[in-house]
């Protein structure tokens, strides 16, 4: 069990790195297609792909996979939406460090759930990776509307990863996964027949090589890694890894678009990995520890 927590603890750390590549790619897409408009065709290729993997149509016939698949797909959705909504009335980098604030929404989800505090070590990590958020991305802080729409992303984002947790072991993983994005293929195309029906779309190279590196790479695959391995670790780590996701984006910032790494930003990817890191810490329990003072005295009598 202890190596399958290690193989989902390195296997969330690629997600957060294929989500970390694809801000420029995104960003330089989204100039020539509209947000929604590119949603929905990114999800819609993503959900395809996925379902082909699973031949056995036995397993789209279960009713519960498909209310509980939609029902994680909501969540999904909400996330993006209210991240597009709120990044047209907020900056960019206050909307990548309220995005990142699931990292402390996931545990107080836990925590109401279980009615049980997180550890010591893992609150710790919690606070060092939010210092780290603050570090990447904060260049001030004045509280707008965007910045309520982007923190209501936050909680969806944390919905998702709580919910994920506890329903996608039940369910064969490929199926439930594109369940989740056809949900946000589905609900992105009603957003973009409201806002975006007259909006012009160019297809560039930019827009092209967009969907192609989003569509597999970072839905299909990500997005199956997360369901089948967050299984075998906790929601708050998870939460904890993805927020190594704006560290990943500012290296490939770098090495990509040329983006100068600062002091500032140094230490803000420190802190992140820090408080990763700091979490993960075993904790010796007080048993193994009485046992471990036992033996001491027992080998002090011997000599």
């Amino acid at each position: 069990m202890k190596n399958k927590r290690w193989q989902a603890d390195l296997s969330l750390l690629f997600v957060a790195a294929i989500w970390g590549s694809t801000f420029v790619v995104v960003k330089n897409a989204t100039a020539d297609m509209p947000t929604f408009t590119f949603l929905t065709i990114r999800f819609a290729i993503a959900a395809v792909a996925i379902a082909l993997l699973k031949r056995d149509i036995s397993v789209w016939k279960n009713k519960d996979l498909w209310k509980h698949g939609i029902f994680i797909g909501l969540f999904l959705f909400l996330g993006y939406a209210f991240q597009t909504l709120g990044l047209q009335y907020t900056s960019a980098a206050k909307t990548g460090f309220i995005t990142g604030l699931y990292v402390i929404i996931v545990p107080l989800i836990v925590a109401l759930a279980d009615k049980k505090l997180p550890r010591k070590l893992t609150i710790f990590g919690i606070i060092l990776a939010t210092i780290g958020l603050a570090f990447l991305s904060l260049e001030g802080f004045s509280i707008a509307i965007g910045d309520f729409l982007v923190l209501l992303c936050a909680f969806a984002f944390a919905a998702h990863i709580y919910v994920v947790s506890i329903l996608s072991k039940k369910y064969d993983i490929i199926a439930i996964t594109s369940i989740q994005l056809l949900t946000v293929s589905v609900l992105s195309l009603v957003n973009m027949a409201v806002f975006e029906l007259n909006a012009t779309v160019v297809w560039s190279s930019n827009v092209i090589l967009g969907l192609l590196i989003t569509a597999i790479p970072a839905t299909s695959l990500a997005f199956w890694l997360q369901n089948n391995f967050q299984r075998f670790t906790t929601p708050t780590h998870t939460a904890l890894i993805f927020a190594s996701e704006p560290v990943f984006a500012y290296i490939f910032a770098f090495l990509l678009a040329g983006q100068v790494f600062t002091v500032k930003y140094t230490i803000g990817a420190i802190l992140i990995l820090s408080g990763i890191i700091l979490a993960e810490l075993p904790v010796k329990s007080r048993k193994n520890k009485n046992l471990s003072l036992s033996h001491d005295k027992i080998s002090n009598q011997n000599y």
